[in-house]
């Protein structure tokens, strides 16, 4: 699922809003019990925080620069926030 053009009405589908992940969870029945979100942005932590998934950061695209800005140092409020070098040490991390 993607957000695509934006328009008002795409608008609920747009990142930090859930949207995207409710219509995942209705159209194809997806249980996001315990399921992950995997992103390069803040806007993708904020939208898994959001729907109550675990956010995962990925350090590729723009990971690195994410990870950087919003959670190191005092300012970060996103702990628990996972982050991996890239989505192959995720699903490696899941075994």
């Amino acid at each position: 699922f993607f957000a695509g053009v934006s328009t008002v009405r795409s608008f609920i589908f747009a990142k930090p809003n859930i949207g995207m992940l409710n219509r995942s969870k209705n159209e194809m029945k997806m249980d996001w019990t315990d399921g992950y979100y995997v992103g390069d942005t803040i806007e993708d932590v904020k939208m898994a925080i959001k729907f109550g998934v675990t956010p995962v950061l990925v350090r590729t695209g723009k990971g690195a620069k994410t990870e950087k800005e919003y959670l190191k140092g005092m300012n970060n409020k996103y702990e628990g926030v996972k982050v991996f070098d890239n989505l192959l040490s995720f699903v490696d991390s899941l075994d």
